[in-house]
C-alpha cells in the first residue's frame, strides 16, 4: 500500500508559485522599464566631429602595433591603445536639433515592448536604413552613419536585453523557490 499525504499549505504555495511564473503577469510588468531603458540609450547623441575607423582599418593597426610592440616585449599593450576613433573630424554640416532625441517612445502592447522613434529621418540614424546590405541582411541607404556614432536600435536592444535577461532568470528562480 502506498499512501500520499499533501500538505494543502504547501501544495497552495506551489500553486501560487506557478501561477507568478505565467508570462502576463511575470514579464509584462517588467517590459516597461526595459523600454525605458533602450530609449535611454538611443537617445545619447554621439559626439560632434566624432569619426569611427573601419573595422579593417582598425585590424590593421592592431597588427601594425602588435608586430611593433612584440619587437619591445609590450605587444597586448600597444595593442590595446589602438583606438577606433578618430578624434577632430570635419565639425558636420548640419545643426543638431535634437529631434531624434525627443521623437523616442516606447510603449506597451500586449507581451512586447514596442519602441519608436517618430522623426522623419530616424530609419536612416537608427534604424534598418543605417546598415549597408551584406552581413546584417539589411538593406540601406545610408551605409556610414556608423562611422559617426550613432547606434542601431537592433544593437542597442540586444545589449540590454543581454544584461535584463539574467535578471529576470534571477525573479524567476527567486518565485520559484517560494
Amino acid at each position: 500500500m502506498i499512501e500520499v499525504v499533501v500538505d494543502p499549505v504547501q501544495l497552495k504555495k506551489v500553486g501560487d508559485a506557478l501561477t507568478d511564473l505565467e508570462a502576463q503577469r511575470f514579464i509584462k510588468p517588467e517590459l516597461p522599464p526595459f523600454g525605458r531603458m533602450v530609449v535611454q540609450h538611443m537617445q545619447v547623441y554621439p559626439a560632434e566631429g566624432l569619426v569611427l575607423k573601419s573595422s579593417q582599418q582598425v585590424r590593421s593597426e592592431k597588427a601594425a602595433a602588435r608586430a611593433l610592440g612584440n619587437l619591445f616585449g609590450f605587444g597586448s599593450l600597444a595593442v590595446s591603445m589602438v583606438s577606433n576613433q578618430i578624434r577632430g573630424g570635419r565639425a558636420p554640416r548640419y545643426k543638431r536639433t535634437q529631434k531624434y532625441h525627443g521623437s523616442w517612445t516606447a510603449s506597451l502592447e500586449g507581451l512586447g515592448e514596442r519602441i519608436i522613434n517618430n522623426a522623419e529621418y530616424a530609419g536612416y540614424v537608427g534604424g534598418l536604413n543605417a546598415s549597408p546590405g551584406g552581413r546584417s541582411g539589411a538593406k540601406g541607404d545610408q551605409p556610414y552613419t556608423w562611422r559617426y556614432g550613432w547606434k542601431r536600435l537592433t544593437k542597442v536592444a540586444d545589449e540590454v536585453m543581454d544584461e535584463w535577461i539574467p535578471t529576470m532568470e534571477s525573479k524567476a528562480f527567486r518565485l520559484w523557490e517560494r
